[in-house]
């Protein structure tokens, strides 16, 4: 019978290594659970930024909703079309004082004169068109009702004359409207202070080119100060502007 024999220096380091190995497993547990409850934490307190960043937008929008009759307001002056500035006011410089109705600045708009003198042409020789036809037809429809034969016989000749003057009239309406949009684009070459203003600063000079949304002047509107309230009314009553 065999019997496996074991030396008493064999069994010393036994008694050493197992006692550590069981020790460094129980603190890699505890490591581990410890590990994963700290990321956990900072997992859920982490911040969304797109909805924190929402939430500060709208309490920025309240407050300033709130201090409206007390803080200035900044407005930003922006072209609409584009065009060459050809003017900039004397006035126009940081820390002015510009009344309202005063121009700010103005673009070239030879272009836009000529546009509208043309739309206008079109219209009156639209209006002038209808006019003639509706003439025609009123005169025709008379002489028919004054002769009885001419009532049996023929139709009434506003049933001829009616699809040209229904179509003389959209011809005047289209005219009509292409000069109003040339009327409003002249009028947008013009920029003028809507309201008494400060100058906070000016961004073209003349002779420079811009483009639709290019800002051109950033003002601040003083209308809300106590001191001058009731002359702001009475400015604004006077004059008034579409630009802002």
């Amino acid at each position: 019978m065999n019997h496996r024999i074991t030396s008493p220096q064999s069994n010393s380091v036994l008694k050493i290594v197992l006692p550590a190995a069981g020790i460094v497993f129980i603190v890699l547990i505890i490591g581990i659970n410890l590990l994963t409850e700290k990321n956990k934490e900072f997992v859920d307190d982490e911040p969304i930024l797109f909805e924190g960043n929402i939430d500060i937008e709208n309490s920025s929008q309240e407050t300033s909703k709130e201090n409206t009759n007390t803080l200035p307001q900044k407005v930003k002056v922006f072209s609409e079309i584009t065009g060459i500035v050809e003017y900039v006011s004397p006035e126009l410089k940081p820390g002015q004082i510009i009344p309202e109705g005063n121009v700010l600045i103005q673009l070239n708009n030879t272009t836009q004169k000529v546009q509208l003198q043309r739309a206008l042409t079109n219209a009156d020789q639209a209006q002038s068109r209808l006019e003639y036809l509706e003439r025609i037809a009123i005169n025709a429809h008379q002489e028919w009702s004054t002769f009885q034969t001419r009532r049996y016989f023929d139709h009434d000749p506003l049933i001829h004359y009616e699809p040209y003057i229904i179509q003389a009239r959209l011809e005047l309406e289209e005219a009509l409207a292409y000069a109003d949009n040339a009327r409003l684009n002249l009028e947008k070459t013009i920029f003028r202070a809507s309201s008494i203003s400060k100058i906070f600063s000016v961004n073209v000079s003349p002779g420079e080119r811009v483009y639709p949304g290019k800002i051109i002047a950033v003002l601040t509107k003083l209308e809300n100060n106590n001191s001058n309230s009731g002359q702001n009314n009475q400015d604004k009553d006077r004059l008034y502007s579409p630009n802002f």
